[in-house]
């Protein structure tokens, strides 16, 4: 017989303990971070745009802001309205480059700003600018002056003081002797070539300055006014060359910029001096200037130099004009650029084109469409821009407005140029220069009348006068 076996109870799987089990991730803590961040970037965007219209406000605001600015600015040049003075200088200038200088040192302290937001948002003053220009007539040259008629005055007075013997004439603007639309002008039979020139590197670096031309012995002197004005004098028979330099004075950020550049390379070499110690004998600037090479000499005495003089935004802009029998694109690129080039200082600075100004189109070039149509835009804004002694406006919408679809006129570019540097580029010519013939000259001196010089009065007829 089976011994009795003890009846098995049914086992509940819940009372079977379980091991710990370990999950096989783990969340990192930067994970719940980025959630939070993306969750906090979403509902502050939903926030953002549920105020759309007040960004909408906000840029609209900022848009009338700009165009009413520019409004009131143009109303107040209007006003302000400019002529054109022609001067006419004698047969022997011996003073030079040196002279002009000092005429550009006296017009930079012509600061017309804005001192309250009255002053800005209504009356609109805004500082002029000037034109010093050279024009070339089948290689007749003359010399221009163009001014704000309240500033007529003064400039007249700043160049007599310089050069006695000039004539200067107030004159109708010469770029009135063709159409104002580049339609007009392919009518007459004529085409055009235009650019404007800016600097090869940062302006506060000078260009080689007429400073650089002149040696102590008179006869080697060199005017390097004298190639620019012999390539002016090659013109054909209705041929056309214009150049003229905009001038605006500049604000004393410019200076700021050049020390900057300077205390750099000063402290470049403090920190090589400051590692080999002090040496006996020898004095801790003149160490400083031994770990200086002579290039940096030169960049740093040159800077501070040219920033150390008055200072003028500026713009270089010329162009040449031609029958289309005998234009020359050559000569209209080459002419002024070649002559101006010398200025090219290796270490320090140059000129170069602004290329998406000039008056050249490539099919390869951006946007790679309508070329032709591209050119004559151009073309049209370098004419319009040219016969309004066009400086760029402070405000983008004002560029805008001036602009066309196939070509926006954002890429003028003002350069800052001191007295020195402008008075290199543009003086009249002096002895030195031997195209004498082809410039528009007094062909008389004028003085004034001596002292004591009786006047006619009511009581005394000039007929009385002559009888005694």
């Amino acid at each position: 017989m089976l011994p009795a076996v003890a009846p098995i109870s049914p086992i509940n799987p819940f009372d079977i303990p379980l091991a710990p089990v370990t999950p096989s991730f783990s969340i990192h803590p930067s994970a719940v971070v980025n959630d939070a961040l993306i969750l906090y970037l979403h509902s502050l965007g939903k926030n953002i745009l549920s105020f759309w219209w007040l960004w909408l406000f906000l840029f609209l605001w900022m848009v009338f802001i700009s165009l009413w600015k520019r409004y009131r600015r143009n109303l107040y040049l209007i006003r302000k309205y400019s002529v054109l003075l022609e001067v006419k200088i004698p047969r022997e200038i011996i003073k030079g480059a040196r002279a002009m200088e000092q005429i550009f040192a006296n017009l930079s302290g012509l600061v017309n700003s804005a001192d309250n937001p009255i002053e800005l948002y209504w009356d609109g003053e805004i500082t002029h600018w000037f034109g010093f220009e050279i024009a070339s007539f089948n290689g007749d040259i003359h010399f221009y002056i163009w001014t704000p008629r309240h500033h007529q005055s003064m400039v007249e007075a700043h160049i007599y003081a310089q050069y006695p013997d000039v004539e200067i004439n107030e004159v109708s603007d010469y770029t009135e002797e063709f159409p104002k639309t580049l339609k007009g002008i392919y009518n007459m039979g004529y085409d055009l070539y235009g650019t404007e020139l800016v600097m090869g590197v940062d302006d506060v670096y000078p260009i080689r300055t007429y400073t650089q031309f002149e040696s102590p012995e008179e006869e080697q002197n060199l005017d390097p006014i004298s190639a620019l004005i012999e390539n002016m004098a090659r013109l054909k028979q209705g041929e056309r060359l214009w150049m003229q330099v905009l001038i605006r004075p500049a604000s004393g950020n410019w200076a700021k910029k050049g020390r900057k550049i300077v205390d750099k390379l000063k402290n470049k070499a403090m920190m090589n001096v400051q590692r080999m110690g002090a040496v006996e004998g020898e004095t801790f600037q003149h160490m400083m200037m031994q770990r200086l090479s002579p290039g940096e000499i030169e960049i740093m005495e040159s800077i501070e130099k040219n920033i150390s003089k008055p200072a003028f935004e500026t713009i270089v802009r010329y162009m040449y004009l031609s029958p289309k029998k005998i234009f020359n694109l050559n000569f209209g690129k080459r002419a002024i650029f070649s002559s101006i080039n010398q200025y090219k200082s290796p270490t320090l600075n140059y000129f170069k084109n602004n290329t998406p100004v000039r008056t050249i189109v490539y099919w390869s070039m951006p946007p790679f469409l309508f070329p032709n149509k591209r050119l004559n835009v151009r073309k049209e804004i370098m004419l319009i821009n040219y016969r309004k002694r066009y400086m760029p406006d402070d405000q983008l919408t004002g560029k805008l407005l001036t602009s066309s679809i196939l070509h926006l006129n954002i890429y003028t570019r003002p350069f800052v140029m001191s007295t020195e540097e402008l008075a290199t580029i543009y003086h009249y010519p002096s002895t030195a220069v031997l195209t004498s013939p082809f410039i528009k000259r007094v062909e008389s001196k004028k003085i004034g009348p001596p002292a004591g010089l009786p006047i006619f009065s009511d009581e005394e007829s000039p007929d009385a006068l002559f009888n005694k």
